[in-house]
This record gives structure tokens, sequence and C-alpha cells, in this order.
């Protein structure tokens, strides 16, 4: 009888040594895996909560800190950026676009600043619509219509896109952004189209180098009269500078926010400390909330 009782007893500390060992082997591959993302796990200030970020000081873009930098990552809206600086290469602020069948390109499902064909507005008022309310539209717009300004030739939309996609890929490249291929002025998703968080640092620099980009992104939101005369207010989608919102930060000068299924929750911001402007850019998050906390707290590390 003592003998069987040892041997329940013996089998019954066995089955919680396992399953210890396997409760310890569970929670070990959940710290991994956090880590690896990029959530504090030691409580550790240097750990932010993004998978790729970087912060740069903006006139000479030295890094003060980083993480998966240099990995290849979908921009989502943050193409934008370079849609905008393109755009601005071949045309004034103050030309005057007209929008047509391109809209038709624009996938179901895209963010939009709701223009619509036969309006008429400057590329000063298309870029709000780009970097504010992050309309899929007014890329569009700006692409086809830059691109037949630019070519000699007849161009159908489609042709305009790629014939702009090139355009933007060639400006990437002439500012040092030779590690990103844009296929689209949107920034939908697609394995062709990627970027990296280095890259975007450079992509907006440039963009703040642009007084009509730069007084843009910086408002709340914004009223514009169309050529045409129909009027709209948008509003930014960056939070950093709705005073209603729990991220709002005086600091923050604006850029860009950037969210789809491949890229995640994406934002470049910039941020003035001290006399000196400061890019800080978090990828990759799985939340809108994560993105802004990660941003946060990587402004906060700034000395």
């Amino acid at each position: 009888m003592f003998r069987k009782y040892d041997k329940v007893k013996k089998r019954n500390y066995t089955i919680a040594v396992i399953v210890l060992v396997l409760a310890a082997a569970i929670t070990a591959v959940a710290v991994i895996v956090r880590g690896s993302y990029g959530v504090p796990v030691s409580g550790g200030s240097n750990v932010v909560s993004a998978p790729y970020y970087g912060v740069y000081e903006l006139s000479t873009l030295e890094c003060i800190s980083a993480h998966n930098a240099t990995e290849r990552i979908a921009p989502a809206s943050l193409t934008k950026i370079v849609t905008a600086c393109t755009a601005l290469k071949y045309a004034s602020a103050d030309t005057v676009f007209e929008v047509g069948t391109e809209l038709q390109l624009v996938h179901e499902g895209s963010s939009l600043c709701y223009i619509s064909q036969g309006q008429r507005l400057t590329l000063r008022d298309l870029i709000a619509g780009m970097m504010l309310a992050s309309g899929n539209d007014a890329a569009y717009t700006v692409a086809v219509n830059t691109a037949r300004l630019v070519c000699a030739e007849p161009l159908s939309d489609t042709e305009a896109v790629r014939f702009f996609a090139d355009l933007m890929n060639g400006f990437a490249y002439d500012v040092g952004a030779t590690d990103s291929h844009f296929i689209d002025p949107d920034g939908w998703d697609d394995e062709r189209h990627y970027t990296t968080v280095t890259d975007i640092a450079r992509l907006s620099a440039c963009a703040m180098k642009h007084p009509e980009i730069r007084d843009c992104v910086a408002l709340t939101d914004t009223y514009r009269v169309f050529e045409t005369g129909e009027n709209v207010t948008w509003v930014n989608t960056n939070k950093l500078l709705q005073k209603e919102s729990p991220y709002y930060c005086p600091s923050a000068l604006g850029l860009k926010t950037g969210t789809t299924s491949r890229a995640g929750n994406c934002l470049s911001a910039v941020f003035e400390r001290d006399g000196k402007e400061y890019i800080v850019i978090a990828a990759g998050c799985r939340t809108d909330d994560e993105r802004y906390q990660a941003v946060i707290e990587l402004y906060d590390m700034i000395k």
C-alpha cells in the first residue's frame, strides 16, 4: 500500500515539475517575442514599443538612436512625403491641377480627402489633402498631373502613375534614400514598394525644407477653397498636434502618419527641442496608440 502511494506521489511530483518547466519555457518565449518587438521587458528606458525606429537630428541626419533602421519595411502613407517632394521638384505649389479619371485607380478602402472629378485645385491644396487628411485620391491626382506636366508624350492614367513612380525613385535616390523603391503615390501595400527608417529620415528632412510642406503639416486642420469654387476643411490625422488628444505635444512640428495591414501603424514626426529639430520615426507598430507611445518615448530620450 505504501509502495503504491509512493508511486502516485512520485508521479504527481513528476507532472508538477513538467508543468513548471513548460510554464517557464512559455514565459521565456513570450519575453523573447516581446523583446524582439521592442516592448520593454525589464523596465529599461532604452527600449521602445516599436519593431523599427530611429531618432535623427534633422539638419545633419546624425542618428541618435535606432533599431532595425536599415531593414526594409512597407511605408504605407509615409510614401506621400516622397509624392509631395517629387511633385514640388517639377511644379510650383501654385500650379493648378484638374481631378480626373485617375480617381478610378484609387483602391477601395483608401483614406480619402474626397475630391471629385472635374474639380480644379492647386498643388498646394492637394498636398494639404495628402499630408493632413492622408487622401489617396489627392496622391493619384498629384501623380498623374505631374507626370503629364513632365512627360512630352501623352500618357494614360496608368502610364502616368508608372512615370511618376520613376520620378519618385529618382528623387529618392538623389537625396540618398537608396534602399527604397516606390511603385505608387499613396503607399498601398505591395512587396515591390518598400523603404527603411533611415531612408524615411532622409526624405522627411527633405520635406521639411519645403515651406509648402513644413507649414502644411504643422496645421491641426485647414480650410481650403478650390479654383472651381468648392470648399472643404481637412483635419490632420497626426494626434501629436491635436490638443484634445492624450498624445498632444507642443513641441511637435508635424509630418506624416501611415497605416496599412502590411506596414502596421507608422509615424514620422518632427520635434523641436532646445533650438534643434529632430526626426523621430516609429514603424510597424501594432496599434495606433502604440505608434504615438513609441514616438513620445523616443522623443523623451533626446537630451
